[in-house]
């Protein structure tokens, strides 16, 4: 049978208020001012020393109790470090080639704007630069002609020469084969003089002549000269019109086209004269050696001769004694 239960505790009643006074309220501020009681101060002896308290959180008690598993030595502590710097270089490496492609499509379709856009600008200002250009060159040119002067008369003869320097110089011309020729000639020349050489050092008596250029080649070279001269003179006529503009409107930077033209041709005019000229003197030269060499080679003939002492032609009595034919030493010289 279960015991009964405890006893209830007698009800208590709460505390009738007390009415509020003057008295009362003056009663309690006085016993706040009252002096305080203050507590022993404290000693030496009554100090217990406690270990300093840390801050970090308390470690488990399985790490005091269970042995550090491989993953945690130094060692693999390092090789994780390696392997994950290792893994954020490849994830670094992977977000960029996979980007790599858009970038570089994005950076040549840039590229090739820009320099499609400057390339547009430098072509407009060169073209708009051309055309001043030509317009300058156009008004130079006819103020040239302008102060050239008697159009009628000078236009003929300069038609005249430029057509003749034409055909003379070309390729095929006159004085391009006239040139052939004489290089062939030229290297005929250098070959007998080496062969000469050759035979010489040798001691062999192979002999090698070289002739002169035919009648037919100096009898062209003298029609081209004279050709040339005349051209040469029709230039002379012929001014630029460079006097006039330094001493009229003031000298000019460039040339006109007409000063070109009239320079271009009587430096042309000039040089073919001269090569001609040279090619002559090189004829010349090359025979007055000749000649020297053969009478060279025949005075050395000659000493040679005289050294070795050849029999000459004469009575047979002559060979044998030096008394006259009815003597006694011709006799016996027989005998």
């Amino acid at each position: 049978m279960a015991p009964p239960p405890p006893p209830l505790p007698p009800a208590t009643k709460p505390p009738p208020s007390q009415p509020f006074s003057p008295s009362t309220t003056a009663t309690e501020s006085a016993s706040r001012h009252q002096p305080q009681h203050h507590r022993p101060a404290f000693t030496a002896f009554q100090q217990h020393y406690t270990p300093a308290k840390s801050l970090a959180p308390k470690p488990l008690t399985a790490t005091f109790l269970a042995a550090p598993t491989p993953s945690k030595l130094p060692a693999n502590i390092a090789a994780s470090a390696e392997t994950s710097r290792l893994q954020t270089e490849l994830l670094q490496l992977h977000l960029l080639h996979r980007a790599g492609p858009a970038a570089s499509a994005a950076w040549r379709v840039s590229a090739a704007g820009r320099l499609r856009a400057r390339f547009d600008d430098l072509a407009a200002r060169e073209a708009e630069v051309a055309l001043r250009e030509r317009g300058a060159v156009e008004a130079h040119n006819a103020l040239a002609l302008r102060d050239w002067g008697g159009l009628e008369e000078k236009l003929p003869v300069l038609d005249a020469v430029v057509s003749a320097v034409w055909s003379l110089g070309e390729p095929g011309g006159r004085f391009a084969r006239l040139v052939r020729r004489f290089e062939k000639w030229a290297e005929r020349v250098a070959d007998a003089v080496a062969a000469r050489s050759d035979s010489g050092a040798r001691g062999g008596q192979e002999v090698v002549f070289v002739s002169e250029l035919d009648a037919g080649w100096r009898d062209e070279c003298e029609g081209l000269s004279r050709r040339l001269d005349e051209c040469r003179r029709m230039l002379q006529g012929l001014d630029d019109g460079r006097d006039r503009d330094e001493a009229g409107a003031g000298a000019v930077g460039d040339p006109s086209s007409l000063e070109v033209v009239l320079g271009a041709c009587r430096t042309l005019v000039h040089d073919m004269l001269a090569e001609l000229e040279i090619m002559e003197r090189m004829q010349r030269e090359a025979v007055a050696q000749e000649d020297m060499w053969v009478r060279g080679r025949n005075r050395a003939w000659a000493v040679r001769d005289q050294d070795t002492e050849t029999p000459r032609a004469g009575a047979i009595w002559r060979a044998f004694s030096g008394a006259g034919p009815g003597g006694q030493d011709a006799r016996c010289a027989w005998s």
